[in-house]
């Protein structure tokens, strides 16, 4: 049976899919969603609430539900919105401008017939100053929608040079990440650990590099409309207080450690688990997980920031079962 969802949609992901650049919808799948179901959306503001914009309504054309495409218990839907007028109403209100002038025309013919000639030739100015007017209003409208076309012509420019800007911090992102690698291949160097490879169930205190990450795109590459936003390399949920990413040549994926940090940071101390990597966590180090940010606050991602490189004791307790 087709159904109706009603659903809550943040501002951001809204008009991505209002403006098509965003074509399928990522969610958990407790409505059973089926193909020809239909999705409202309905721009809601975690702060604010609703915020009155127009619904927009999409058909379900294509459901994917299985692992390991999507995480357990979600869905990946294809929609396509549904057929809508795309009228311009600038050019819609100069078309019927245009027959009105044309009425008007056949109009003055006719009251010329009625009226004597005298009385026609007031009738007659008072109509010609009318259309007039109403010619210099279509003439302001029509300069309306070029001054409309313009604006679009400019917007496309400045999206074309912003992606360009793109590229080119994704490039000067990759050469710092290769400065990065070999500094920490020196700091590494540096540090002397009787045995850097540690064995299931050792009680070894190592000590070792610890930086911090959260989900924004500067730690983890990923947006949050991609499949993997969030999933740790073991497939579970990346948890504040749990999770911390690691070199599996030195840290087994799946063990249980100790992290005691330095003073300033004490409050973080505590067992966690070995559950996910990174691209720059290598050799003796850890990255632990502080959280993330709601939409429009980076609070989260300025505590990353600040946090830097602690020297942390590591003691490994063993792999989690």
């Amino acid at each position: 049976m087709r159904k109706t969802h009603y659903l809550k949609t943040w501002p951001e992901y809204f008009r991505t899919m209002k403006n098509g650049s965003k074509t399928f919808e990522m969610r958990e799948n407790d409505r059973d969603y089926s193909v020809g179901d239909i999705l409202v959306l309905q721009e809601y503001d975690p702060e604010k609430g609703y915020t009155g914009s127009d619904d927009i309504t999409l058909d379900v054309t294509y459901v994917l539900g299985r692992q390991p495409f999507v995480p357990e218990g979600y869905v990946c839907m294809a929609v396509k919105e549904k057929a809508r007028s795309q009228t311009k109403p600038l050019r819609s209100m100069s078309a019927s401008i245009v027959t009105f002038i044309s009425a008007f025309i056949i109009t003055l013919a006719v009251v010329l017939s009625l009226y004597s000639a005298q009385d026609a030739a007031k009738q007659v100015n008072k109509l010609t100053a009318q259309k007039t007017e109403l010619e210099g209003n279509f003439k302001a409208l029509q300069e309306q929608i070029d001054a409309q076309d313009k604006t679009i012509a400019t917007l496309k420019h400045q999206l074309a040079e912003r992606d360009k800007e793109i590229v080119e911090t994704d490039k000067a992102l990759d050469e710092l990440f290769k400065q990065l690698d070999a500094l920490f291949k020196t700091i590494d160097d540096s540090i002397i650990i009787t045995d850097s490879k540690v064995s299931r169930g050792s009680t070894e205190s190592l000590r070792m590099r610890a930086t911090a990450y959260d989900l924004s795109v500067e730690s983890c590459g990923k947006k949050p409309d991609h499949l993997e936003y969030g999933i740790t390399r073991t497939g579970t949920k990346a948890t504040v207080g749990r999770t911390i990413a690691v070199d599996p040549n030195v840290i087994p994926l799946g063990s249980r450690v100790y992290v005691k940090f330095p003073l300033k940071y004490s409050h973080l101390d505590g067992v966690y688990l070995a559950e996910d990597t990174g691209r720059l966590v290598k050799g003796n180090m850890i990255d632990v997980f502080l959280g993330e940010d709601k939409p429009g606050s980076r609070a989260i991602y300025k505590s990353v920031m600040e946090f830097g490189i602690q020297h942390v004791e590591v003691y490994v307790l063993g792999v989690e079962k």
